[in-house]
């Protein structure tokens, strides 16, 4: 469905530019990628609403637009120490309220998405041939060995034996 003859955009402005490269960007990616697509899509999402003036208004929400506040908050600082307070303040919700909220429609607690949701950037980064020192710091650890502890936890290798892996799979 990506690629059916659709027509070419201009961009007009940087708004306009960056959406088409996520859309570019989501056209390439397999499907066996879904997580990566998926956070693409929040992506999108996130300038789409910027680009809405209406959007930018701040009002009460439904508790499904307080957490999609919330998740397009951890997308756009990754890199940044967050906590749950901070995000729930983000949602305009109570801690315990914003942690219920986000378990239900998520599937995962809200530090464990954005466990998930740095890996996944560390695996894009570190594919692309970033060094892991600056990987480390890009998805919000100051600590490379903390980084490299967390990462061999999650897939089984370290940071440079994946991407290694990677790059043999792929050629």
């Amino acid at each position: 469905p990506w690629n059916c003859g659709e027509p070419r955009l201009a961009a007009t402005n940087p708004a306009t530019a960056e959406l088409l490269v996520l859309l570019d960007r989501m056209r390439r990616v397999a499907v066996t990628r879904l997580a990566y697509r998926n956070a693409l899509l929040l992506e999108l999402l996130a300038l789409l609403r910027e680009a809405t003036p209406a959007a930018r208004t701040p009002l009460p929400g439904t508790p499904r637009e307080n957490l999609q506040r919330a998740l397009q908050f951890m997308h756009q600082h990754l890199a940044e120490p967050l906590r749950v307070a901070e995000l729930a303040r983000v949602a305009e919700l109570s801690r315990s309220r914003f942690q219920h909220l986000f378990q239900e429609a998520v599937g995962r607690s809200p530090m464990g998405y954005l466990r998930g949701l740095r890996l996944l950037y560390a695996k894009e980064h570190l594919r692309a041939g970033r060094g892991v020192a600056e990987v480390a710091i890009s998805v919000g650890y100051a600590d490379v060995s903390q980084f490299s502890r967390f990462f061999h936890e999650q897939e089984g290798l370290s940071p440079l034996a994946w991407r290694k892996r990677e790059r043999g799979a792929a050629g």
